[in-house]
């Protein structure tokens, strides 16, 4: 019988007994609250049993993953981590889990096929989940949106500010925020404070889930959009009226027009525009 690594005296008995510790360098923070696993398990529910896994470190959540049935392929870079992972999963399941050692952010994310001597499947899909590193969040839910094989969603455990940035409220619009809910809807599933990790993170964190857009617009599209939009994020204390004036060379009477076209006011700042806005005001910009 395998114990589970939520038992903070557990995990330090394995991290003692293989010499290991968290890589400070690698955003290394182990999860030890059954609250959290049990909330990606609700949200994966009725959803396809295929799993990548970023960074699944010991296997905490894998644990979890794999005792729910769920065929998870795990990308590590931590070579310590990948030799201890296996052993970290009941023997009668470890077929239900393959390790690929390498970068999160250079691996193949799809996950088309079962270990071997694993269950066969009859589909494609796959979800991704992860507790992500803080410092290299960005970066994954760019490489998420950039993905030509979408997953049927992605569970994210991250850093709380950022998840904030990223689940878009009415007159929140971010950067980050645009970015995803171009690419589909998100929600937030939990709050979780810095205690339920080991060690323990100096910020809060927040689980969320996000969904791809059936009507998604194609890659070169969103990309345009974002691309229009940033000068205005960066000087999101501005109104839009500002940015259309200096980074857009656009007077007063094209100004006026473009609040028009979008039903919006000029002074309206970048954080209360939507998605449509962003989209509309792309197809003004770049007529």
């Amino acid at each position: 019988m395998i114990q589970p690594l939520t038992n903070p005296d557990v995990l330090k008995s394995v991290l003692a007994s293989h010499q290991l510790r968290a890589a400070k360098s690698l955003g290394q923070n182990f999860l030890i609250c059954e609250e959290v696993i049990d909330a990606v398990l609700m949200a994966l529910n009725g959803g396809p049993k295929y799993i990548t896994e970023l960074g699944p470190g010991l296997g905490t959540l894998t644990q979890g993953l794999i005792a729910s049935g769920y065929c998870v392929r795990g990308i590590e870079k931590d070579d310590d981590f990948v030799k201890v992972l296996p052993n970290m999963m009941p023997p009668k399941l470890r077929e239900n889990l393959t390790v690929i050692h390498g970068d999160l952010l250079e691996e193949e994310w799809p996950h088309f096929a079962p270990p071997s001597g694993g269950a066969t499947r009859g589909d494609n899909s796959y979800a991704v989940v992860g507790n992500i590193p803080y410092n290299i969040s960005g970066l994954i839910i760019r490489r998420l949106t950039n993905l030509q094989v979408v997953p049927s969603s992605a569970i994210f455990l991250m850093q709380k500010e950022v998840a904030e940035r990223i689940v878009y409220t009415e007159n929140s619009m971010s950067l980050p925020g645009l970015s995803m809910n171009l690419w589909g809807a998100s929600e937030l599933l939990l709050q979780v404070p810095s205690s339920c990790f080991i060690p323990a993170p100096k910020v809060n964190s927040a689980l969320i889930q996000i969904r791809p857009k059936t009507d998604m617009l194609s890659l070169e599209k969103r990309e345009k959009i974002l691309a229009c939009a940033k000068p205005f994020f960066q000087a999101k204390r501005k109104q839009i009226a500002h940015t259309l004036k200096n980074a857009y060379g656009k007077d007063a009477t094209e100004i006026e027009l473009i609040a028009n076209k979008l039903n919006i006011s000029p002074t309206t700042r970048p954080e209360n525009l939507t998605c449509e806005n962003w989209t509309a005001l792309c197809d003004i910009l770049t007529i």
